[in-house]
């Protein structure tokens, strides 16, 4: 009886461990990100492939014997220097915000890690980052030379957040594209009404007739 007790004891220990929830899942990756994720900008013509995610896996907590227990937070040790950093696209980190959303916060991780707070300022970051996103596109699309191929912006996401200084580089971060894309808007505004000719183009096709006349564009963009 008794090695028939134990055989269900280590039987229910297997079962129970492997019945975590996606959702709780999501909440110990949103740990893991707050404190080393890194979200990662870059101008493309496929809206999709704006934002990315570094989640720096490697720096992640594990378990091990029932406790938790830190991975060496070094960087991965890449053979090809020149290896891209392992990211996780856009329809991750919705779909990360999704099972969030849809996720009971179970009360040993609200105790724990305040988890409600840290679901909350996730939330909010990645907000932001859609914004932006958004913003760079937009800049993209119209044809700003310092946003074209070539454009990259790395924001980390952040644990502690209070309104005015968690969000901070955020809030710039949106401000300052909002700011651009005014700008932007105002000056296309003006050539077009100086120079009628040009609203026989779009912004792209504009963007490519002064790369073929100027030539590298690398010599003449910000």
């Amino acid at each position: 009886l008794e090695s028939v007790t134990q055989a269900f004891a280590a039987l229910y220990r297997i079962i129970k461990g492997g019945k975590e929830s996606a959702g709780i899942k999501a909440c110990k990756d949103i740990i893991h990100f707050l404190k080393n994720g890194v979200l990662s900008f870059k101008s493309s013509s496929d809206p999709n492939e704006v934002l990315v995610l570094e989640p720096h896996w490697e720096k992640r907590v594990v378990q091990k014997d029932g406790k938790d227990v830190k991975v060496q937070a070094q960087p991965a040790v890449r053979s090809d220097p020149n290896q891209p950093v392992r990211t996780e696209n856009l329809e991750f980190l919705l779909d990360l915000r999704s099972k969030i959303v849809m996720t009971e916060v179970p009360p040993k991780l609200e105790r724990e890690f305040k988890m409600s707070r840290l679901i909350s300022s996730f939330l909010d970051q990645l907000q932001f980052a859609l914004d932006i996103k958004d913003l760079i596109f937009s800049l993209f699309q119209k044809g700003h030379f310092a946003f074209q191929t070539g454009y990259t912006k790395r924001i980390a996401f952040t644990v502690e957040r209070s309104e005015d200084e968690g969000q901070d580089e955020f809030k710039k971060e949106y401000a300052h594209l909002q700011n651009e894309l005014s700008s932007w808007n105002a000056t296309i505004k003006k050539a077009r009404t100086q120079y009628y000719y040009l609203n026989f183009f779009t912004m792209r096709e504009i963007l490519k007739l002064v790369d073929l006349l100027l030539g590298d564009s690398k010599k003449w963009r910000p």
